[in-house]
This record gives structure tokens, C-alpha cells and sequence, in this order.
């Protein structure tokens, strides 16, 4: 038998996902559907799984920023002013 038409590959299939039928299709398409989920992602297991990866890329950019703003090259406030790197020697 080929492996999708066995039994045991059906059962496993439909106990691995829930049913999908129209009143849940209605929602997944409904227009509020973006609110809806931007409420809820920390619930995301996609974020859950790349929150450390995450973090130290935010770390090493933030790095990069402050090596540059305070050592190398300085900083351009609101006004448009620039200024000398503060730890410059």
C-alpha cells in the first residue's frame, strides 16, 4: 500500500488536525481577523520558537548603534544637529 492510503497514516492525520468547516473558515476570513491576532501573538508558537534569535539580534544591532553613536561617528539630534561621539578620544 502506498503510505497515504494506509490506516494508520489516516488515523494519525486526522487526530494531528481539527476540523476545518465553514463557520471556522467565516472567522479565519473574517475583516477583524487582524486585530483579532495581533492581540494574541504571544501566543504563537512561530514567536515562541524564535524569541532568542530575536533577542540576540536585537542585542547585536543595538550594539552596533551604540558603538557607532558613541565611539565612531557621533549622533544628529531632533534639530538636525550633529554632535562628536561623546567617548571619542
Amino acid at each position: 500500500d502506498d503510505l497515504m492510503g494506509s490506516e494508520m497514516e489516516q488515523a494519525r492525520l486526522s487526530n494531528q488536525y481539527s476540523r476545518f468547516g465553514h463557520k471556522e473558515w467565516l472567522r479565519h476570513r473574517a475583516s477583524d481577523r487582524f486585530f483579532r491576532n495581533l492581540l494574541k501573538f504571544d501566543k504563537s508558537p512561530v514567536l515562541k520558537n524564535l524569541l532568542d534569535e530575536a533577542a540576540v539580534l536585537a542585542t547585536i544591532c543595538v550594539g552596533i548603534i551604540l558603538w557607532n553613536e558613541l565611539l565612531v561617528d557621533g549622533y544628529t539630534d531632533f534639530n538636525e544637529a550633529h554632535h562628536d561621539a561623546p567617548l571619542a578620544t
